[in-house]
């Protein structure tokens, strides 16, 4: 059966851009998950609000992102985070509970995840300014955003060629 190539692209570790393959994507957008969440269990949202962060600073520096992001509402949202963890659940990387109302998800491997070092500082610069905040927080600046806030439900969101 012939490899499926996609049209997208992500940093490699040259600084260049290059198509990834479905299945390279997939783990690559897998990895990203598991190293964030390698800062401890935490909150869907939050989650998914981590990573449009981390997608919107790789998008500005670098032109690439590692999901394809929408307006849903007042937020950005990306299916295939949806299917990453899902995946990862199914897998047995990540558990996800309940508790009070809300989804937390919590790795249970310590394999560390494997990432790009361009992907790694970018990653760590948001995680160091925004895991500690309330979701909230996150909320009210991703909110505040002018690409999220000049756009409508379903327009895809940075990157918008990929």
């Amino acid at each position: 059966m012939a490899e499926i190539t996609v049209v997208r692209h992500v940093v490699n570790s040259k600084d260049a851009l290059t198509t990834m393959r479905c299945n390279e994507l997939v783990t690559y957008q897998a990895e990203l998950v598991r190293y964030v969440l390698q800062r401890g269990p935490m909150p869907h949202a939050k989650l998914v609000k981590l990573l449009f962060l981390i997608d919107r600073e790789l998008c500005q520096r670098f032109g690439s992102m590692a999901f394809r992001w929408r307006t849903y509402k007042y937020d950005p949202l990306s299916c295939e985070v949806l299917d990453v963890v899902e995946e990862l659940e199914r897998d047995g990387f990540v558990v996800g509970k309940f508790v009070d109302g809300a989804v937390i998800y919590e790795l249970t491997s310590a394999t560390p995840a494997e990432l790009p070092q361009e992907v790694r500082e970018v990653t760590d610069q948001v995680l160091e300014t925004w895991t500690h905040r309330s979701l909230d927080d996150i909320l009210t600046y991703v909110q505040s955003l002018e690409e999220v806030r000049k756009t409508w439900p379903g327009r895809r969101l940075l990157c918008a060629s990929q």
